[in-house]
């Protein structure tokens, strides 16, 4: 196991902005987890390094996954490697004239969209329909909590599923020929399994295309992107437990990653504009 000193310097390190190595690499990656890093810890040391070298062909994405690398963190390092646009305005902003572009760099301007054309009404799910998933999720060991971690096996949102039973504050949900358990807590959903099932569970897809490729693979992979709008949050990432986040209409939303992890991120003008580990 890491020293506890040790990991205290590499988070001090990620708070002051400091580089944490020369340049990330494979290698990099995998002793991180060796180690025992968390994946928040090592997102967010991939986001905050400027210079990565990581291999990504198909052999080498199956030796991370091989040497114990999850799908997360290996979806932050594809991303890390992608050419920044030097067309984004935001890039030489300071944090006192910040500029917020509605939507990811060449993909349309949301403003322009009318989300009734993207977003399926809410309807009451039905045992044994089958229905698309609302957002992305993750669930582990056949569980998904209403609290919404983010840890597991994701789940990208329109993804397929049927409706297999209902139980008090619980639901069986199958894809795939395997079977999830969805758990509702009331004290961080206010609301019924019933209620639960209505935000996640649509009968049509989401059309997600309509902002754009990169944008649609942003939220079928969670990855939340500063410039989401709040609905485009909520396709990444679900819906922020209530007893921390009571209103939508707030510009500070609590997730939690884990049970003892916490992420908070703020809206300006109806965009997301701060997150750990969101760029």
């Amino acid at each position: 196991m890491m020293n506890i000193k040790v990991k205290i310097v590499w988070v001090f390190a990620l708070l002051l902005g400091a580089p944490l190595f020369g340049v990330l690499t494979n290698e990099s990656v995998v002793k991180m987890m060796e180690a025992g890093l968390s994946e928040d810890t090592i997102v967010l040391a991939i986001g905050r390094e400027d210079e990565c070298d990581f291999t990504l062909d198909v052999d080498s994405l199956v030796a991370l996954k091989q040497g114990g690398v999850s799908e997360r963190v290996i979806q932050s390092m594809i991303q890390a490697m992608e050419p920044v646009e030097a067309s984004n305005p935001a890039a030489d902003a300071g944090p006192d004239d910040m500029v917020l572009v509605p939507g990811a760099i060449g993909n349309p301007d949301v403003s322009e969209i009318d989300n009734r054309d993207v977003i399926p009404p809410f309807i009451q799910p039905q045992v044994g329909g089958e229905y698309y998933t609302r957002f992305t999720l993750c669930y582990e060991r056949g569980l998904y909590r209403s609290t919404n971690y983010r840890r597991g096996t994701m789940v990208p949102i329109n993804t397929k599923v049927k409706l297999v039973s209902f139980a008090p504050d619980e639901m069986i949900l199958e894809m795939g020929g395997a079977r999830i358990k969805v758990t509702n807590d009331r004290d961080y959903t206010h609301g019924s399994i019933e209620d639960f099932a209505s935000l996640m569970l649509s009968d049509q897809p989401t059309r997600i295309e309509a902002y754009g490729e990169k944008r649609a693979t942003e939220i079928r992979n969670g990855v939340l992107r500063l410039g989401m709008t709040r609905d485009e949050v909520i396709m990444t990432r679900g819906y922020p437990p209530k007893h921390e986040t009571p209103s939508l209409e707030l510009d500070r939303w609590v997730f939690w990653s884990s049970r003892f992890v916490k992420q908070t991120i703020v809206f300006y003008d109806d965009v997301l504009s701060e997150g750990r580990g969101i760029f």
